[in-house]
């Protein structure tokens, strides 16, 4: 007597493009979870293959609401540093308030680093010239184009040579 042949079942992640899979994922990522953490549910596919969607030609239409729904996300962050902030912690209890602390500090970190425009420290650079007009530079600049701007100022100020503009 033969055993009825056995059925294979998928093993694995799912790893095919769904629509209804990538909804859920932007609508979790806009609500401030992370990638890593939503890939661990067992119907989302691993998060190499998340982002080789995004990255994909195929999926632009993915790829817009990925970095939509991660906007949202790290606005969902600053709104954490609020709360965090807010909670109320029993008095002399110093575990609990560097704790909160750290989450504080982990949060700007990370938002400084991701949207440095907004949530970054204000870098800026000042300089006067012969005329007292203010040149500003934004701290983002590329140093080409710093460079170039710097030169061009020295090389305006009396007194200054060839060599001065080009150190």
């Amino acid at each position: 007597m033969s055993s009825p042949p056995k059925v294979k079942k998928p093993m694995g992640r799912p790893s095919s493009f769904s629509e209804e899979i990538c909804a859920e994922i932007c609508a979790r990522l806009s609500e401030g979870e992370s990638l890593r953490s939503i890939c661990r549910d067992s119907h989302i596919p691993h998060m190499v293959t998340v982002l080789r969607w995004v990255g994909s030609e195929e999926h632009v239409d993915f790829r817009n609401q990925y970095a939509e729904a991660r906007a949202v996300g790290l606005e969902h962050k600053a709104d954490e540093i609020l709360e965090i902030a807010d909670a109320e912690i029993a008095a002399g209890d110093s575990t609990a308030v560097a704790k909160q602390r750290l989450q504080i500090d982990a949060r700007k970190w990370v938002l400084s680093k991701l949207v440095p425009k907004k949530y970054g420290d204000a870098a800026t650079l000042s300089i006067g010239n012969k005329d007292d007009k203010a040149f500003t530079i934004d701290a983002n600049v590329d140093n080409i184009a710093l460079t170039k701007l710097l030169s061009s100022v020295v090389a305006d100020q009396p007194g200054a040579d060839e060599t001065d503009a080009e150190a």
